[in-house]
């Protein structure tokens, strides 16, 4: 059996009980009945939890948890399904995996608990809310939706992360103060690198989105997909060639994931042109809006 049959038969499992405590709701105080989440946890493995196939942070401030949970729903659906009923029966859970992974501890507080949305509250789903909002306050502490800058996720955040479930980060960009001022050109070539092999992490402006109708926040965690084209002129060039003589020249065409208000999970990065169209940025243009990545070896 692969790693999504395990997933499913842990779902499988959680859900066969009497027919009197399908719907009981959590021994720790989340109002979410058992065949509730497990049909919720079933539609993510299928992708398709209330018409979205990712992690939806709807107006909550959960881009960077979302980016996480997407990556451990591709390489380990099995400890995803773990995670979410560990928090469902015990309100904690170590993320650790396996004997790479280090130790980790989940324990929402009881207000995170509480502010479990009913149905469309902040347009985020009780099992997105369930596991993100425990993730961003993962110390007993208390998660709301409104939460601002307090459920801002740093780089240290996913690092601690992506560590406990046995990725060690491959590349770390951001230095003092790199949020505010931007990243580097040098930072941007070198984490593309391992886009097809790796989990590249951006953090952006997010003014680059598309389709953002309400900006809330001024950065953002998206995760790039492959490919990545980058064309000078008529070619197609290698992006280990990109360098401040040729960036304003060079354009960009790379898919990424994303968890907001936005049209559609996934998008290429685009600009408003001269004329009002929307094209590719120049690598110079995309610079405007970087902050910096993170890359990742697979979730083992």
């Amino acid at each position: 059996m692969g790693r999504m049959d395990d997933a499913k038969a842990l779902v499988a499992q959680f859900r066969n009980v009497p027919s009197d405590k399908q719907s009981e709701l959590s021994p720790k105080g989340w109002k979410l009945g058992r065949a509730e989440l497990a049909t919720a946890l079933q539609m993510r493995l299928e992708g398709r939890l209330d018409g979205r196939p990712y992690p939806y942070q709807g107006q909550a401030n959960l881009c960077g948890e979302a980016a996480f949970l997407y990556c451990l729903i591709k390489d380990r659906p099995d400890h995803y399904v773990k995670f979410a009923i560990g928090l469902w029966e015990n309100a904690e859970f170590n993320l650790k995996n396996g004997p790479e992974g280090a130790d980790l501890w989940v324990r929402p507080g009881p207000g995170t608990i509480k502010a479990l949305p009913v149905s469309g509250q902040g347009g985020i789903n009780q099992l997105d809310w369930l596991m993100m909002g425990s993730l961003s306050k993962p110390d007993r502490g208390n998660a709301a939706i409104d939460d601002g800058l307090s459920a801002a996720t740093y780089p240290k955040d996913l690092v601690s992360w992506f560590a406990s479930v046995g990725s060690q980060y491959i590349i770390r960009t951001f230095r003092l103060f790199s949020q505010v001022s931007g990243g580097r050109l040098v930072d941007f070539r070198n984490s593309i690198a391992h886009l097809s092999s790796s989990w590249t992490i951006f953090e952006i402006k997010p003014a680059i989105i598309q389709g953002v109708e309400n900006i809330r926040f001024e950065r953002h965690w998206v995760v790039l997909r492959d490919p990545a084209i980058f064309s000078l002129g008529k070619s197609c060039i290698s992006p280990t060639i990109i360098d401040d003589d040729n960036s304003d020249k060079v354009t960009l065409s790379i898919p990424f994931v994303t968890w907001g208000y936005e049209d559609s999970p996934e998008y290429r990065f685009k600009i408003n042109g001269k004329d009002g169209q929307l094209t590719d940025p120049t690598v110079d243009q995309f610079m405007e809006y970087f902050h910096g990545a993170l890359v990742f070896p697979s979730i083992p």
